[in-house]
């Protein structure tokens, strides 16, 4: 996956909104808007108009860290007041996200008709930061095959390359990791050689989650899992500034 593409689309000096009353210390600053946001998660979730099968999450993370992201009430901005990006009352995602919280971008047509900025309230020393992570919109059931692990990072690099254009996938690596979320109560198995032998063993009664390198792999290798894989998971390795995407 190429993700200097995404960094190139992201960073930018935020802008100063109009001063709030969270706290004394405290400063509102615009960190993207919703058209941006928007337009990100289309171009992953869409080809030509048409679902990718892939769909986008980004996940808040506030540095350097003293504070939780939920502590810096990103939101909104829209005339009908101030709204809420953050998902769920605890603002927490699907396990994604490690210390983040996921953010959750409004449809309506009227609001991006609208296009109000998104806005954290910040210290002078802290920054909003983000990191993302593409799911398959369709686990592969019992099993799938290191071709197909394969494939889904080439889709994912492709939506990307696409967005942002080639000359910037040119300076960055493709992606590498797939991460599938195994059932309670399941064993997750890879066949190489003719030989199989398990790779994740869960004997809990949570999911958990085997993040691999489809490389490390033959490409004829084989994973099958007891149950059913719960979901499948491309994380961009990078951590980025700010949300400002190209268009």
């Amino acid at each position: 996956m190429r993700y200097l593409v995404l960094l190139s689309m992201l960073m930018f000096t935020p802008a100063m909104a109009d001063e709030i009353d969270v706290h004394a210390a405290y400063r509102p600053v615009v960190v993207s808007n919703l058209r941006r946001m928007t337009a990100a998660c289309t171009a992953i979730g869409q080809v030509d108009g048409k679902p990718s099968g892939l769909t986008l999450h980004v996940f808040a993370l506030l540095e350097p860290g003293d504070r939780r992201p939920q502590d810096a009430h990103v939101y909104l901005a829209a005339t009908s007041g101030k709204m809420p990006l953050l998902r769920g009352a605890d603002a927490q995602g699907n396990g994604l996200q490690g210390d983040g919280a996921e953010i959750v971008v409004p449809s309506s047509p009227a609001l991006l008709a609208e296009n109000p900025d998104v806005v954290a309230a910040l210290t002078p020393d802290e920054t909003l930061t983000f990191k993302a992570v593409a799911s398959l919109d369709q686990p592969p059931g019992a099993g799938f095959t290191d071709r197909q692990a394969r494939g889904w990072l080439r889709l994912l690099d492709g939506r990307m390359a696409a967005w942002a254009g080639v000359i910037f996938a040119l300076f960055v690596p493709d992606a590498q990791v797939v991460t599938v979320t195994v059932a309670p109560r399941s064993e997750l198995d890879v066949m190489e050689g003719g030989t199989a032998r398990p790779v994740v063993i869960n004997h809990g009664d949570a999911p958990w989650r085997y993040s691999f390198r489809p490389a490390d792999f033959s490409d004829d290798a084989v994973f099958s899992a007891t149950r059913a894989i719960m979901a499948v998971d491309l994380p961009l390795p990078v951590t980025f500034r700010s949300w400002k995407w190209r268009r």
